[in-house]
C-alpha cells in the first residue's frame, strides 16, 4: 500500500447531502495533481468532488510515503495507492466514478484498469509521449515509463469502462501516429469509447486550454448517465 498525498476538493452545496460524482486527476511525469489548478475550479463549479493524488516520488507524496519503498515510483506502488484512494470514499458517494490521466498518469490510468476496472466508470486521458519527457531526476520515473507495457487483449477478457482519448493539436508525429490505433484499440474493449483532438493545445492540455479540457470531462462524465 502506497499512501499518497491527496488534495480534496467538494461542492459547496454538498453538506447534508450525498455526493453524486467523483473525478480523479491523475498528474504527468516531473509533476503533482497541481497540474490541473486551473481545471479544478472549473469542474467543482459543476459539482463534481475531485480527488487529485500525488503519485509516488511526485509532489508531497514524497514526505508522506512511510517507508523507503513507496517513496519510490513504481506502477504497482501507483496503482495500490489510487485503488486506496478510491476505496476509501466510494461507500459514500455513490454516484459514478471518473478518472482522468495525461503522459505518466495515462499509463497509471491503464495499469490501475488492467487490474481493477470494476472501481472506475468511465476515463479521459492522453497517451504518454516519452519523447517528451524531461524529468530532473528521472531515473526510476523514465525507467518505469519507457518499460511500460499494456495489453490489448486485457480488454477483451473483461470489461472495461468506456473511454475518451485525447490527442491535442500541437503533439509530437509519435503521438499523432498512433492516435487512431491506440482508439480503436480501446474500443475493441468499450465500443462507447471514442477519440476526440484538442485544438490550440500541447501535451500539457489541461494547462494549455483548461476551459475546453473541463468542458470535454465534464461532458464525458455526463455522457453514460444518459
Amino acid at each position: 500500500m502506497a499512501q499518497l498525498f491527496v488534495e480534496e476538493y467538494r461542492p459547496r452545496n454538498s453538506e447534508g447531502h450525498a455526493l453524486s460524482s467523483i473525478i480523479i486527476f491523475v498528474h504527468g511525469g516531473a509533476s503533482s495533481g497541481r497540474m490541473y489548478a486551473k481545471v479544478a475550479p472549473l469542474l467543482l463549479e459543476r459539482g463534481y468532488h475531485l480527488i487529485l493524488p500525488d503519485l509516488p516520488e511526485h509532489g508531497q507524496s514524497r514526505t508522506t510515503a512511510v517507508s523507503a519503498k513507496q517513496k519510490v515510483f513504481s506502477f504497482d506502488n501507483a496503482v495500490s495507492g489510487i485503488r486506496d484512494v478510491i476505496v476509501e470514499r466510494k461507500p459514500s458517494i455513490p454516484g459514478p466514478v471518473t478518472i482522468v490521466g495525461i503522459s505518466l498518469g495515462d499509463q497509471v490510468v491503464l495499469a490501475l484498469l488492467a487490474q481493477y476496472p470494476e472501481l472506475v466508470d468511465r476515463a479521459v486521458k492522453l497517451q504518454e509521449d516519452v519523447e517528451r519527457m524531461r524529468m530532473e531526476n528521472a531515473g526510476t520515473v523514465q525507467e518505469q515509463s519507457f518499460a511500460f507495457q499494456f495489453d490489448p487483449q486485457l480488454r477483451e477478457q473483461r470489461p472495461f469502462p468506456a473511454n475518451v482519448g485525447l490527442d491535442v493539436e500541437h503533439d509530437t508525429a509519435m503521438v499523432k501516429r498512433d492516435f487512431l490505433e491506440v482508439v480503436a484499440n480501446v474500443q475493441r474493449g468499450a465500443e462507447k469509447s471514442r477519440g476526440k483532438i484538442l485544438p490550440s493545445a500541447w501535451h500539457n492540455h489541461s494547462v494549455d486550454v483548461p476551459e475546453l479540457f473541463a468542458r470535454v470531462v465534464d461532458e464525458w462524465a455526463r455522457a453514460l448517465e444518459a
